[in-house]
């Protein structure tokens, strides 16, 4: 006669097994979804980036030339267009509106940075927004890792 003593306790820790690795792939889709969402949030946020400059550029289509940088971080604003009392040109206003996108970029994306070149005939400006973004790993299990690269969103238009 075969004695069937413990049969439920294999049972039961066979059960548990397939729970954990139903729970564990549970746990690496939630890490891979909060991951895409941190991503799109800041794709989207390097595209409201860009529209804001282009806006800008629109609205200030006489000093078209201006808008020119390599890093919008790194522009020294010019200290006319602060206040009312002095005089602000289309220059000045391009290069006030760059340094405030520049601190926007680098206080609302990691490493953000801005480049703008524009062309005269015809006219038209590409709009660049970079930024870090951090590697997902497969070895951790879908959670960031410390590698990373620069992404870049681009925008054209011809105003």
């Amino acid at each position: 006669m075969i004695s069937t003593k413990g049969f439920s306790l294999i049972e039961a820790l066979i059960a548990l097994l397939v729970i954990a690795v139903g729970l564990m792939g549970i746990a690496a889709l939630q890490a891979a979804t909060i991951y895409r969402t941190h991503t799109a949030t800041l794709q989207g946020l390097a595209a409201i980036e860009a529209q804001s400059m282009a806006a800008k550029i629109i609205a200030n289509q006489a000093a078209l030339a201006g808008y020119n940088t390599t890093d919008a971080v790194k522009v020294i604003p010019s200290s006319k267009c602060t206040t009312i009392t002095l005089p602000c040109s289309p220059t000045d206003m391009a290069n006030y509106d760059l340094s405030q996108w520049g601190t926007d970029l680098k206080s609302s994306l990691p490493q953000g940075k801005g480049q703008v070149a524009c062309t005269t005939i015809p006219a038209q400006c590409t709009i660049s927004v970079s930024w870090w973004q951090k590697r997902v790993s497969a070895a951790t299990g879908g959670t960031p890792g410390s590698s990373g690269q620069i992404l870049t969103y681009s925008l054209v238009i011809r105003p």
